[in-house]
C-alpha cells in the first residue's frame, strides 16, 4: 500500500455483486447493497473536454445501517474527480454531529465498476469528531467535506465510490452508501431573451396573417465551452417559422439576430422558439400570438425625420432613394476611439402589407440594415445600424410626410 496521510491505493477493496445487488467487502464480512435506482447521465453529444466524475451515493444495503445512533448513520453524500485540478472531493452529512461517545471512522473509497462489482483501488479514511479529523477532511458539525490531492492517480478512472461509518478501520459498518460517478463535460448554457418586436420586448405578438414578420432574439452563452451551430427554430399552430443560423456563440458571449415568422390564420396561437447547438444543448421561449388587421397602406410623397436626419420617398408600395445621418465610432481600447457624423444610403425596398420594412445588406464585410413600420403618412421605430468591424453606428428615428 502506497499512502499519503490517511490516503491510500489499494488493490483487494472490492465491492462484488450479486443479480440485482452489490456487496462491498473490506474484511471478511460483506454486506449487500441494493442496486442503485437513479443514476445521472451525461448529456447527450457533450463534445467539451472532461471535467469532473461526479456522483450522488444513495446506494444503502439492505442489512444497514445497524445502529439508531444518529451520529453514526449517513444522511447524504457526494463525492467527485476533479479531473483538469486533480482533486478527490466529497460531502458527507450525518444525522447528528459526533460526540466523542458517538464518534466512528469515515471511510472513502473510489474504484471501477465492472460485472456488477465496484474494485475500490483508492480510499480516505478519518475519525468523524471535529478536532480529530486526518488531511485532506474538514468536520463542520454534522457536515464532512473531503478535499484531497490526487497525485498518483491523474489518470486513474474511477466511475464508482463508497461511503462507509464503522467502529474501527477493520470492523463491520455501521452504515453505508454507495453509488456510481458520471463524467462532467464542458458544455455551453444557453439562455434566450424575450422577444423583440419593433425594437420592444413583447409579451403577446400582434401579427398580420400571411405576411412574414422578423422578431428578434438574442441568445447568450454562459457556459463553459463554446455553443456551436447555434440554430433557431420555431412550431405552434397555424404558425410558419424560417430557421435562423446564430452561428458560433463562444463561452462566454452571446448573439442577437432576427428570425422571420408568419402566422397563417386569423386566430390567437403561441409560437414556440427553440435555439440548439450542435451538442444538443437548447433553450427554448414561448410568447403569445394574436392576429391584427393590416395597418392604413403608407401615402405617397417625401418622408422626414426630425432635422433632416433621415429623408426618403414613398412610391406605391415602395420606399425608395432612402438617406440617413448616424454618428459613426471607430476604433477601441487601447486606441481612442474617433467619431464623426456619415450619411448612409440604402438600397429600394418594398413595404409589405403590415407596413414593416425590415432588412439589411452585407458587402464587402460590412453590415447595414434598416428597420421602420409605416402606416398612412406616419413612420415610427425606426432603427438604423452599420458595422464594418471597425466602425459603427445606431440611430433610432421617426418620420412623417413632408410632401
Amino acid at each position: 500500500m502506497r499512502q499519503r496521510g490517511m490516503f491510500g491505493i489499494v488493490a483487494a477493496l472490492v465491492l462484488t455483486g450479486l443479480p440485482g445487488g452489490v456487496a462491498m467487502t473490506t474484511s471478511a464480512a460483506a454486506t449487500t447493497v441494493p442496486a442503485s435506482k437513479a443514476v445521472a447521465t451525461a448529456p447527450t453529444g457533450a463534445s467539451g473536454p472532461l471535467l469532473f466524475r461526479r456522483g450522488k451515493l444513495t446506494t444503502r444495503p439492505a442489512s444497514l445501517p445497524s445502529t439508531s445512533v444518529p451520529a453514526r448513520r449517513l444522511a447524504s453524500a457526494k463525492v467527485e474527480q476533479d479531473i483538469e485540478d486533480e482533486y478527490l472531493n466529497g460531502t458527507f452529512v450525518l444525522r447528528a454531529a459526533a460526540t466523542s461517545s458517538t464518534s466512528s471512522y469515515l471511510f472513502v473509497g473510489f474504484g471501477r465498476w465492472s460485472g456488477g462489482s465496484c474494485g475500490v483501488s483508492a480510499y480516505n479514511l478519518t475519525p468523524t469528531l471535529d478536532g480529530s479529523e486526518t488531511a485532506g477532511f474538514t468536520i463542520s458539525g454534522k457536515t464532512i467535506t473531503l478535499h484531497d490531492s490526487t497525485d498518483g492517480l491523474e489518470n486513474t478512472s474511477f466511475d464508482c465510490a463508497v461511503a462507509r461509518l464503522m467502529p474501527s478501520p477493520d470492523a463491520a459498518p455501521f452504515d453505508q452508501l454507495g453509488g456510481r460517478l458520471v463524467d462532467v463535460r464542458a458544455r455551453p448554457r444557453l439562455t434566450m431573451s424575450k422577444v423583440r418586436f419593433l425594437s420592444r420586448n413583447v409579451k403577446t405578438l400582434k401579427l398580420v396573417p400571411g405576411v412574414w414578420t422578423k422578431v428578434e432574439l438574442e441568445v447568450t452563452n454562459s457556459g463553459n465551452w463554446p455553443a456551436s451551430k447555434v440554430r433557431v427554430r420555431g412550431t405552434g399552430k397555424a404558425m410558419k417559422v424560417r430557421t435562423a443560423n446564430f452561428g458560433r456563440i463562444n463561452d462566454p458571449g452571446s448573439w442577437r439576430d432576427k428570425v422571420e415568422v408568419r402566422l397563417g390564420s386569423h386566430r390567437r396561437t403561441k409560437l414556440k422558439l427553440v435555439a440548439r447547438s450542435a451538442d444538443g444543448t437548447a433553450v427554448s421561449r414561448v410568447v403569445k400570438v394574436r392576429a391584427v388587421k393590416a395597418p392604413a397602406a403608407p401615402k405617397p410623397g417625401s418622408y422626414r425625420g426630425k432635422g433632416g436626419q433621415v429623408k426618403f420617398r414613398v412610391k406605391g408600395r415602395k420606399i425608395t432613394n432612402f438617406g440617413i445621418r448616424a454618428n459613426v465610432t471607430c476604433g477601441s481600447y487601447p486606441d481612442l476611439p474617433t467619431t464623426r457624423v456619415q450619411g448612409f444610403p440604402m438600397p429600394n425596398h418594398a413595404i409589405p402589407r403590415n407596413g414593416i420594412v425590415d432588412f439589411r445588406v452585407r458587402r464587402d464585410g460590412m453590415e447595414r440594415s434598416l428597420q421602420l413600420k409605416i402606416v398612412g403618412g406616419r413612420v415610427s421605430a425606426g432603427d438604423f445600424r452599420f458595422n464594418s468591424g471597425v466602425c459603427r453606428a445606431h440611430t433610432t428615428f421617426a418620420a412623417r410626410r413632408a410632401g
